[in-house]
């Protein structure tokens, strides 16, 4: 495009203010740390998967751009509403079990022994991809993780089922073989896999945000979808707010006069990149599909332990390999840190959110705000009419 600069290979460690306004953005870039001054920005980061281990994201989807924009004030929607699904494990990369397919598996667990599952629920199961609380399908997500309590759990076709059904799962089956190398009519190991976001970064019709020059789009944001969301509808959000939030930013760097000041602010905490990994497993274990109190305390907990411990440091006085994941890290615990907090707050299961001290779903359907001031999350829920 004309008058555009890609920069490739780059990572946000911080969205840079001036007196509230948007001024710019620090990346790591091979080992540098580079100011790009900007009076406007738009984010367009993608989801929460970089808060998973297990995850059917990019593995550029860090997750930490929304935590910084959550320090600055930006108020997030919805939070706790995400979409988890079933996945064939490969080494390189999982591999979505396709909804279709339910009615002719197998399932079985480390002993090889059969995972009862009624019938009626896998045809249920077999009408939509990611988890959903809503339907009696739910029986088949719960049933298949409380028996990965006790060990691994696989996914096998009976050849003799997958012969009366449609021609799409043919198809699947084919390109299962064909292109990833697995064959489901031998046991194949399963997982439960965060796969996208329904809530995230509040934003007006225009794109913009509650910080000046700061605008958002695409997964990344939230208020498009409900406690489920409506196949395909997050590709239609992206193309429609990228583009509108895109428009918005540049009609607001037309009036915004030059930025004046960059104050670089950076931190460092021990041991940051394996805190990153064991932050990942944590909310792979407690924050997939099953919530409860006594794990979302826990999490609050050693989150709000780890932000006391970081300390601000000048560019010279750390390893820049060890600032770059500090950094990153910091951005990711605000990030789960608001997650958490919606989380323990929603005591009800609705669509995608599930949790098992509370599974039933209230009358009140209520939209869930979540910002914070300066000393801690707060959430604010709002009765959707």
């Amino acid at each position: 495009l004309e008058n555009v600069q890609v920069i490739d290979h780059a990572e946000v460690l911080n969205i840079l203010t001036e007196d509230g306004k948007a001024s710019g953005v620090l990346l790591y870039i091979r080992q540098n740390l580079v100011v790009v001054r900007a009076k406007s920005i738009v984010i367009a980061s993608g989801g929460a998967g970089g808060l998973f281990e297990r995850k059917i994201n990019p593995m550029d989807v860090l997750s930490s751009v929304s935590g910084m924009a959550i320090v600055l004030g930006v108020k997030m929607v919805n939070l706790e509403f995400h979409q988890m699904m079933l996945g064939y494990k490969q080494n390189d990369a999982p591999v979505i079990f396709n909804e279709k397919v339910y009615p002719y598996t197998l399932f079985t667990d480390q002993q090889g022994q059969p995972i009862e599952i009624q019938k009626d629920w896998l045809t249920s199961r077999s009408t939509h991809g990611p988890f959903t609380s809503r339907l009696i399908s739910k029986m088949v997500d719960l049933t298949l993780l409380q028996s990965k309590q006790a060990g691994k759990i696989y996914a096998q076709l009976n050849p003799t089922y997958l012969s009366s059904s449609s021609e799409f799962v043919q198809h699947y089956v084919h390109w299962l073989n064909k292109e990833r190398g697995i064959d489901p009519y031998q046991r194949h190991e399963v997982d439960m896999y965060y796969h996208a976001s329904n809530g995230g970064i509040a934003i007006g019709s225009d794109g913009s945000t509650q910080v000046q020059g700061i605008f958002a789009c695409g997964e990344a944001t939230g208020g498009m979808h409900g406690a489920d969301r409506l196949g395909g509808f997050s590709s239609v959000n992206g193309l429609v707010f990228g583009e509108i939030a895109g428009d918005s930013a540049a009609k607001a760097a037309r009036l915004t006069t030059h930025v004046k000041k960059i104050e670089i602010r950076c931190v460092w905490i021990h041991q940051a990149k394996v805190k990153i990994e064991d932050l990942q497993h944590q909310f792979s274990e407690f924050m997939m599909v099953t919530k409860q109190k006594q794990h979302l305390d826990w999490l609050q907990n050693m989150i709000e332990t780890w932000l006391n411990q970081f300390v601000t440091c000048d560019i010279s006085e750390k390893p820049l390999e060890e600032i770059r994941y500090s950094m990153r890290l910091q951005s990711l615990c605000y990030h789960a840190l608001a997650m958490v907090v919606a989380s323990s707050n929603r005591k009800e299961s609705r669509g995608s959110f599930y949790r098992s001290d509370y599974p039933t779903e209230c009358k009140e359907a209520k939209l869930q705000y979540i910002y914070y001031d300066k000393t801690k999350i707060h959430s604010e829920f709002v009765i959707k009419k």
